[in-house]
């Protein structure tokens, strides 16, 4: 079988709790506080996959299709994406924002003017907590971004597998992988 590589991708703990209680979205911005450059790993069509922070157990709680990445001032992400941006409002959005660049040492001010990476989204799934998906074996502890892997075999194929699985509506599985090679098996 041909390999089918996917993204497992830190994700902020607010910007997915957030998310999940919006219900069915077509598209979110998964954004980047500092981070603007282009992921070579990424390809249209190819999942991301969410996973949270160490110090929240590390678990994959859902994903969403890559279809694009820009690099836009943080106040014109909100304009052109609002609350699928995972905050209700510009402000906590660029606090959030702000908090993780100055953790990393990058320039933060009130205006949101400085430049975030963005990767948009499409058809994404936040999955209930009873579903969520046991971190990778071998996690690099050193990742704070993310990390490529095979969704067809391995570790990978296991995650995926388990992550289709704790969909509860069969639809949204059909509607998350058609333009996959992906097999779900059960």
């Amino acid at each position: 079988m041909k390999a089918v590589h996917g993204l497992i991708a830190v994700t902020d703990h607010e910007w997915f709790q957030f998310l999940r209680q919006q219900g069915q979205l077509d598209e979110v911005n998964f954004w980047r506080p500092s981070d603007t450059r282009t992921p070579q790993q990424l390809r249209p069509g190819m999942p991301v996959l969410f996973k949270l922070r160490k110090h929240f157990g590390g678990w994959i709680v859902g994903w969403g299709i890559f279809a694009r990445h820009d690099v836009l001032p943080a106040w014109l992400a909100w304009d052109a994406f609002e609350q699928r941006n995972g905050a209700a409002s510009f402000k906590a959005m660029r606090q959030r924002i702000e908090r993780l660049r100055r953790d990393h040492g990058g320039r933060v001010g009130g205006s949101g003017d400085y430049q975030i990476g963005c990767l948009m989204l499409s058809q994404p799934i936040f999955l209930a907590k009873d579903a969520w998906v046991r971190p990778p074996t071998g996690w690099p502890e050193n990742a704070v971004q993310g990390k490529r892997y095979d969704l067809s075999s391995g570790e990978g194929a296991r995650i995926w597998q388990e992550s289709l699985a704790g969909v509860a509506q069969p639809g949204l599985v059909a509607e998350a992988t058609r333009n996959q090679v992906v097999p779900m098996e059960r």
